[in-house]
């Protein structure tokens, strides 16, 4: 089985998984709303510039949905991310054969799939 994890941004502890998973066979590709943790970034909650000394994205396959950093509050990204993420989930192609695994910051709840 394939699987689409679908993430907000790139966690540093996460990358580490992933590349485990991989590493053990199975065939994971991560999609992304924003790659903004991946490169030097402002971070609100600490009140500072953070640069993660490890690579966020390498070592396994993945997908950047949205190139620019993210705007809005933080429930408006996530609404926006899960809108685009229906959107896939409801092309046929992505679908067939493909398991769904949503990040902690994702809401099913929000989510709209079709048959």
């Amino acid at each position: 089985m394939r699987i689409a994890y679908f993430l907000t941004h790139p966690i540093q502890y996460q990358s580490p998984l992933i590349r485990h998973l991989r590493a053990g066979g199975v065939d994971v590709h991560v999609i992304y709303g924003n790659d903004a943790t991946a490169r030097a970034y402002f971070d609100k909650g600490f009140g500072q510039q953070l640069a993660w000394d490890v690579p966020l994205l390498e070592g396994y396959p993945s997908t950047v949905l949205n190139a620019e950093d993210p705007k809005g509050s933080s429930k408006e990204q996530v609404a926006h991310f899960e809108r685009q993420i229906s959107a896939l989930l409801n092309q046929k192609a992505l679908r067939r054969g493909v398991g769904a695994w949503l990040g902690a910051s994702l809401h099913s709840g929000g989510l709209a799939t079709g048959p």
